[in-house]
């Protein structure tokens, strides 16, 4: 199990910024998705793998269809995600 730290909340954060699936401007893309690090992380808890939460974030509070171009950049920073997260569980 992974714990939520404010190392961890920063880490997530940075990535989910840079995921960035409705292009909001680097600025404020760091604060955008903040609202969903714990989403992840309760995610990868329970499913060791994220990619089901940054589908949920993309399709229902933010309100995108998904599209091919969602679902590659998405698996992409899923997988970076997955990989961060794991190695918090031997930390």
């Amino acid at each position: 199990m992974v714990t939520l730290t404010e190392h961890l909340f920063t880490q997530v954060n940075a990535v989910l910024a840079e995921w960035n699936p409705i292009g909001v401007p680097d600025g404020p893309a760091q604060d955008e998705y903040q609202p969903y690090v714990a989403i992840v992380v309760e995610t990868w808890n329970r499913s060791r793998d994220v990619e089901a939460a940054l589908v949920w974030v993309y399709t229902q509070p933010l309100g995108y269809d998904i599209n091919p171009a969602f679902s590659r950049a998405t698996r992409r920073f899923a997988s970076q995600l997955n990989q961060l997260l794991q190695a918090q569980e031997g930390a």
